[in-house]
């Protein structure tokens, strides 16, 4: 991804667990999420866990949003973004290059 090895080793952490185990132990600021969760439950938790660490104008990306045949293989992944979105009422945009989608936070 165009990240120097000594980037990636002063600021990534691997967390190994699983969602429910792991995302209520952050604490740290963000300005770009990127979610690939997969299921309802999982994007459920990332919501709660995470999104208020975003900062206000900060992006949240949904990898498994945007094509058609997300629909299909990703159901509960699409109905958690959606919900997502709706309850907030923030703006879902269409990423045509990746296929995924994305939503901006209020500033």
């Amino acid at each position: 991804a165009g990240l120097s090895e000594r980037f990636i080793q002063t600021n990534v952490v691997l967390v190994p667990g699983c969602f429910h185990e792991t995302l209520r132990q952050y604490h740290g600021s963000i300005a770009l999420l990127s979610l690939d969760c997969d299921l309802y439950e999982s994007y459920q938790e990332a919501f709660q866990w995470l999104v208020p660490h975003v900062r206000p104008g900060g992006r949240i990306l949904f990898d498994e949003h945007g094509l058609t045949h997300h629909r299909q293989k990703y159901p509960g992944a699409v109905k958690a973004v959606e919900e997502f979105v709706a309850q907030r009422k923030l703006p879902l945009h269409a990423d045509p290059i990746y296929g995924t989608s994305w939503t901006q936070l209020p500033s």
